[in-house]
This record gives structure tokens, C-alpha cells and sequence, in this order.
């Protein structure tokens, strides 16, 4: 099942549209610096239940991941 996002307001407040259901949950971004995840900040709005680990996102020109917590 395949998650429709779009930000809205500004880059850190996502609505995640899972089965015709709209909702929001506080979970962390992560951007891809090397081979690594590196955090971005905290307490983000962002889509729940993303089908990967990550789920990665659009803002402006960065692109950022939904994680549902910190890479081991």
C-alpha cells in the first residue's frame, strides 16, 4: 500500500493519506549525508506506518526520510 504525503504550511508538517484516511503523527526526519542518516530535527509531524523503514519525503529542494526511529 503505497502512501500519499504532502507538506503543507512549512517543511516539517506532513499529512499522510493512508487509505482514504488523512492523519499526522510526531515522528523524527532524517537526511541522507554519505552512507549515513543524519537527524534533522526533532518532534516532526510526518506520515505513520510508512511501508519502508524509512519513508523518504520531498521539501523544497532537500529531500529528507520519515523514520520511525534512530538507524542502529
Amino acid at each position: 500500500m503505497l502512501h500519499s504525503c504532502a507538506s503543507v504550511l512549512h517543511c516539517g508538517v506532513t499529512y499522510c493519506t493512508v487509505m482514504s484516511k488523512c492523519y499526522t503523527v510526531v515522528e523524527r526526519f532524517y537526511t541522507v549525508v554519505s552512507q549515513g542518516l543524519t537527524l534533522v530535527s526533532h518532534d516532526q509531524l510526518c506520515c505513520q506506518s510508512a511501508p519502508l523503514w524509512c519513508q523518504m519525503l520531498h521539501c523544497g529542494d532537500s529531500m529528507l526520510y520519515c523514520c520511525q526511529s534512530a538507524p542502529l
